[in-house]
């Protein structure tokens, strides 16, 4: 089932290959992730996620210096080092969304479903 960003994660190219998100960062050789300016972001803390009833987790990280960076109008809003949330498992499973609903069996379900709604209506 198609996810709310769906579209714009699949077909906005720009989006898509933007450095400055975060599912977009490397890791190096020592597991943390690196930001377009090189620098790390550590771990702070996993909170649960507002609103959510099923207990969803979400992980805290923390740029470990954004001073004299020159990205800083790309890449965060406030004077603070840029803070992000991530939800690994979630991310995860956007990834193999758009991995279902790319594959060729994805496509022949999406055509199929489609056939379906429209003989429910215009039954």
């Amino acid at each position: 089932m198609k996810f709310t960003m769906f579209k714009k994660e699949t077909e906005d190219k720009k989006y898509h290959n933007d450095p400055f998100r975060a599912v977009n960062f490397r890791f190096n050789s020592e597991g943390y992730m690196i930001c377009p300016n090189e620098k790390r972001f550590i771990f702070s803390h996993r909170r649960a996620v507002r609103g959510n009833e099923y207990g969803r987790q979400e992980e805290i990280y923390v740029c470990e210096d954004c001073s004299n960076c020159p990205y800083t109008a790309q890449c965060k809003k406030t004077e603070n080092n840029r803070t992000i949330r991530i939800n690994q498992e979630l991310t995860a499973m956007h990834q193999e969304v758009i991995e279902n609903l790319e594959s060729i069996h994805g496509a022949l379900l999406r055509m199929n479903r489609s056939i379906q709604q429209k003989e429910h209506l215009e039954s």
